[in-house]
């Protein structure tokens, strides 16, 4: 704190300095730093479904096509995908400014500050776009899973069909 500054809030190479240290200003501060690590956590987790999806691929790469062992990793993965989505949506307010922010000046300063410093925008429209991605990845194994699902219900009906007409012939003679 240091009440001698022109603005409210100024950061140093390590530290932040205020010029009044109150209840809102340490509201302000915690909930900037509680975003941020709310942050780190849901990118390493992104980080890690991306992972996943990526060893995946490499596997479908190489055998073209998707074993058993595969679509039991996938269907959790798909899960997980989901809900860091919703809780991300849902649970986390990461773009919401503080109530006290949108009435006192000095407080929006001392937010949007901060808010640039820890770049939580940009992180936050970085995580969006791998959740995204990691959307993208759960589109296309669902739509092979159907895929796959299809031509085995396909291949049965013909071999329905083709049973049927082989005990019409069968019985007539």
């Amino acid at each position: 704190m240091n009440e001698n500054l022109e603005d409210w809030g100024k950061l140093e190479k390590d530290h932040f300095i205020v010029k009044r240290f109150d209840v809102h200003s340490l509201n302000i501060i915690s909930s900037i730093l509680s975003r941020s690590v709310a942050l780190k956590s849901f990118e390493d987790h992104a980080h890690m479904i991306l992972d996943e999806f990526q060893i995946l691929n490499q596997k479908i790469q190489t055998l073209k096509k998707i074993n058993k062992s595969e679509e039991k990793t996938l269907i959790p993965l798909i899960a997980q995908g989901n809900a860091l989505k919703c809780d991300l949506l849902l649970n986390v307010r990461l773009l919401e400014r503080p109530e006290i922010s949108w009435n006192f000046e000095q407080y929006d300063k001392i937010f949007g500050l901060l808010n640039r410093e820890f770049e939580i925008d940009e992180r936050f429209t970085n995580l969006e776009k791998k959740l995204d991605f990691i959307q993208m990845n759960t589109q296309f194994y669902m739509e092979l899973q159907h895929s796959v699902k299809s031509e085995r219900a396909e291949w049965l009906i013909i071999i329905l069909i083709m049973t049927e007409v082989l005990l019409a012939l069968f019985l007539r003679h």
